[in-house]
């Protein structure tokens, strides 16, 4: 499972419509995939938003120093989720075989 950051561009609060109402969710929230490697979020305020990978498994290529980022806008006119799509790397091992 890999583990996002969602912030907004602008540093203000994220906030996540719950029940007709907007809920103050604070300065960022985690997201994790599951094991189909998707995240959901659901009823996000108008803003542009960041998403930067936090945490992956060993077998992916992550560098802390500089994770992988996915920007992306929501609009009040949205009446449609949003599908985006962030591929990582495998880690991958040259081997090298000497035939006698």
């Amino acid at each position: 499972m890999v583990e996002f950051i969602l912030e907004r561009k602008d540093n203000r609060d994220i906030e996540v419509k719950e029940n007709n109402t907007f809920v103050n969710k604070g300065k960022s929230i985690t997201l994790t995939t599951d094991k189909d490697g998707i995240a959901n979020i659901k009823g996000l305020r108008a803003a542009t938003y960041i998403m930067r990978e936090n945490k992956a498994p060993n077998r992916i290529e992550f560098d802390v120093n500089d994770p992988i980022k996915k920007e992306f806008t929501v609009s009040d006119n949205d009446i449609e989720g949003k599908e985006y799509k962030i591929e990582n790397k495998k880690k991958t091992t040259d081997i090298n075989v000497e035939k006698i």
